[in-house]
């Protein structure tokens, strides 16, 4: 049996070098004969005959966008964002729909004359096989906004236990996006009562808690700029920006520090020629993990795959809150990276859902895991 796997890895590894190098061979005829029409042709459509024949269109999704937006999203989608924001006391539902309309959706930019989201009063439309943005007919901030306990008023005594909140949670992660209108969603929740002890423990005990439930389809954008939308657009938060590299350093004199100074540039040295090693192996590398993993996928059909028919609706399942400073606490005990302990949790959450299924029989499973890129416009976008 251990031949057999030994024998079936080097197998999937042969595979994959072969296909890799075929691919870097054929890679300038690759661009030219098929990438670089299809890019044209995107610039013809986009620039061109969509301002002529539908000037009703916005703009073309870009590229990241619209792999997200072949989603299925008035039926079951795949590609929701679900985030929730727990705070003090019962928002009234109207001062709160015209505070986020004005704040958040028709937030203006440049010479006050563009929304800086546009794309929160658009929906997409396809046209000759490209995605774009589409205003809505007849915006209403009263269709994205909803209160969910709207019979049962803050005064009523009733409160929404943990229960019910995920249940709550779970029907609007599987519920599909309204047709003709924007992707994204918020539902306010009062007489919140958290079973979370770190929440408990902030207020007290007489002050209701309230949630704002924001789900957005992945096409608006990323979690980092949902963010922003949120903390700074909304809340009123200023953004801190930290330059890479800054902290504090404990200084004991100049003695100490010259003395540091070599061993500092040795060390800022090496990385930078990691760092140009590493971009320079990057395409290739690119390539063969993307052929590995299409053959591991073919090859490997594990009970975590299943077809379109058994497809089930999302699983929802959720932690009470973890600091962020124990994660850091983690990554210094094992000498990591904070990324790496978040893979780590997700992982075992992976493989307590399969075992918990009766799915623990998979020898291996193939995930992806999105990654931010650096400088994140201030925009709705895919910036991973």
């Amino acid at each position: 049996m251990a031949r057999i796997k030994s024998l079936k890895y080097f197998g999937i590894q042969l595979l994959a070098s072969i296909l890799t190098l075929l691919i870097v061979v054929l890679l300038p005829f690759i661009l030219l004969l098929v990438v670089g029409p299809i890019l044209l042709t995107r610039q013809l459509v986009a620039r061109h005959l969509a301002k002529i024949l539908h000037p009703e269109f916005s703009k073309i999704l870009t590229h990241r966008s619209t792999n997200f937006s072949l989603d299925e999203l008035h039926a079951h989608t795949e590609y929701a964002i679900l985030s929730d924001y727990v705070f003090e006391g019962n928002y009234a539902l109207e001062p709160y729909r015209k505070r986020f309309f004005e704040n958040v959706v028709n937030r203006k930019v440049g010479n006050g004359t563009n929304l800086k989201y546009p794309e929160l009063k658009q929906y997409v439309v396809t046209w000759m096989n490209f995605k774009f943005w589409k205003n809505e007919d007849n915006f209403n901030i009263n269709d994205h906004i909803l209160l969910y306990n709207e019979s049962r008023p803050p005064g009523s005594g009733e409160v929404v236990r943990e229960e019910e909140f995920h249940k709550m949670r779970e029907t609007l992660l599987n519920s599909p996006f309204s047709k003709g209108k924007s992707p994204w969603v918020v539902v306010l929740v009062h007489n919140y009562l958290p079973a979370d002890p770190i929440l408990k423990d902030r207020v007290k005990k007489d002050t209701p808690f309230s949630v704002m439930l924001l789900k957005v389809h992945h096409s608006l954008g990323d979690g980092y700029a949902l963010k922003k939308l949120v903390t700074v657009d909304w809340c009123g938060n200023k953004e801190v920006e930290k330059s890479p590299g800054t902290g504090n350093k404990n200084q004991k004199g100049n003695e100490e520090s010259e003395g540091n100074h070599l061993l500092e540039c040795f060390t800022w040295s090496f990385q930078q020629i990691k760092g140009l090693f590493r971009g320079a192996i990057f395409p290739t590398r690119c390539i063969y993990e993307f052929t590995h993993l299409s053959v591991s996928l073919m090859r490997n059909k594990s009970s975590w795959s299943v077809s379109e028919e058994q497809r089930a609706p999302a699983v929802h399942a959720f932690t009470n809150l973890i600091p962020v400073s124990r994660i850091k606490w983690i990554k210094d005990q094992l000498g990591v990276s904070f990324t790496s302990v978040l893979f780590h949790v997700c992982s075992e959450a992976m493989q307590k859902i399969m075992q918990k299924k009766g799915m623990a029989g998979a020898e291996s499973v193939i995930a992806n895991f999105p990654l931010p890129l650096p400088r994140h416009p201030d925009k709705l976008r895919n910036h991973m």
